[in-house]
């Protein structure tokens, strides 16, 4: 695995220079990520609307963080659909009774990219991403969710995708020697499967959606075999750490 992923460096080095005309040397990296800024992220930015309100991005209500109390009755969405037919005392309770009342369609986030910030890197994207993913899946877990992350982004890819499969490939370059590691000590009839599963805290700045990951090993108790594991960014936006633990549960 160590030549394929050798391999992979060297053909993303190539494909580079073919792209950006430049020589691409890898830089020294301890994890295959980059820090997430959630302030700026899309997902935060405020909606324009005609009362000058935060908008949530979801439910498109708007909201004065200042009131005590908002009317409903006289608000409407950012689609100019009527909210709810009662007033909600206290700003805590607004967002559920108008989803709840009013079924508010909720909205999603815009997937375009403008010319001006498409990465240079876009057109081996998939192609990279998907010769990682092979070597994540049997032997390196350490890069399913670097790799599943820039997966999702292929169809709208833009500078910020272009650091972070770099960074992706400076700590491969840099973590060659990275082994899984197994032994067996029991018989068969004194191992059994374990289920490891875990969530971050919404990692992801374009959705805020939390990503579930899980391992399956077989353990006894001279035994511990790692068999498989995946992570994959969650379906929707968790309302609680509990609500994204439990869906990372029930994945695994």
């Amino acid at each position: 695995m160590e030549s394929y992923l050798t391999a992979i460096v060297k053909d993303y080095r190539d494909l580079t220079r073919d792209l950006t005309g430049h020589d691409y040397k890898c830089k020294h990296a301890s994890t295959p990520f980059l820090d997430d800024d959630h302030q700026s992220s899309l997902a935060r930015a405020p909606a324009s609307n005609p009362l000058g309100h935060p908008v949530c991005p979801w439910c498109k209500v708007p909201v004065d963080p200042n009131a005590d109390t908002l009317d409903l009755t006289k608000v409407k969405s950012t689609d100019n659909k009527s909210v709810t037919d009662r007033p909600v005392n206290g700003i805590r309770d607004t967002f559920a009774a108008a989803l709840a009342a009013a079924k508010v369609k909720k909205s999603k986030i815009v997937n375009k990219v403008s010319d001006e910030e498409k990465g240079q890197l876009q057109p081996i994207a998939a192609s990279v991403l998907m010769r990682i993913l092979y070597a994540a899946r049997y032997a390196r877990f350490d890069l399913l969710k670097a790799v599943n992350r820039l997966a999702c982004f292929v169809q709208y890819w833009d500078k910020d995708c272009d650091k972070r499969l770099s960074r992706l490939v400076d700590y491969i370059e840099f973590s060659l020697t990275k082994r899984i590691l197994g032994w067996v000590g029991n018989k068969l009839s004194e191992v059994a499967p374990h289920t490891f599963a875990d969530a971050d805290f919404a990692c992801c700045p374009r959705t805020l959606r939390f990503t579930s990951g899980g391992q399956i090993q077989l353990e006894g108790a001279h035994t511990r075999l790692p068999l498989t594991a995946r992570s994959i960014r969650q379906t929707c936006v968790a309302t609680s750490t509990p609500d994204a633990e439990l869906a990372a549960r029930t994945k695994s």
